[in-house]
Order: structure tokens, then C-alpha cells, then sequence
């Protein structure tokens, strides 16, 4: 769709008039206001699914590692200061 507007949008080889740059700035600007509202349904649409998949119990994310059970110690020494 751009690349069909590229000789509306083009304005190195023409008259630098105030139409010619006002049409390829409403140009600019359709085409930025479209673009804008295809990333909001993108996001939504991604929201929606992320929903579904949830309700359909699909769990996201690493699965949790165990803790070692030295751990409390360790971090004990750490808040110390004992080791870094």
C-alpha cells in the first residue's frame, strides 16, 4: 500500500509548492494514524489471546527452579556481609 503511494509521497524531484507538500504531509498522516490503529488491535488482540490461553490453563513463563536448601544460610551470610 506505501510503496503504491511513493510518487504521491516523493517530493526531491518536484515544484516545492505549499500543495504538493501539504498533500504528501496528509499523506504522512493518514498513513501514521492507520499504522497506529493496526498496533492497538495487534495489542489487543495479543491481550485477547494471552486471556484465552490462561482460561485454558496454559501456564507462561520458565518453570520455577528449585531452591537449594542452603539457601536461608547463604543469604543470611550475604545480608552480613561474609560474602559477597
Amino acid at each position: 500500500m506505501v510503496l503504491d503511494m511513493l510518487p504521491l509521497l516523493d517530493t526531491r524531484h518536484k515544484e516545492q509548492d505549499i500543495t504538493t507538500s501539504f498533500v504528501a504531509d496528509l499523506a504522512l498522516q493518514i498513513l501514521c494514524y492507520v499504522c497506529e490503529k493496526e498496533r492497538l488491535l495487534n495489542q489487543e488482540r495479543a491481550t485477547a489471546g494471552i486471556a484465552a490461553a490462561k482460561a485454558w490453563g496454559v501456564v507462561f513463563g520458565r518453570p520455577p527452579k528449585p531452591v537449594n536448601p542452603d539457601f536461608p544460610k547463604v543469604l543470611e551470610m550475604f545480608e552480613r556481609g561474609e560474602i559477597s
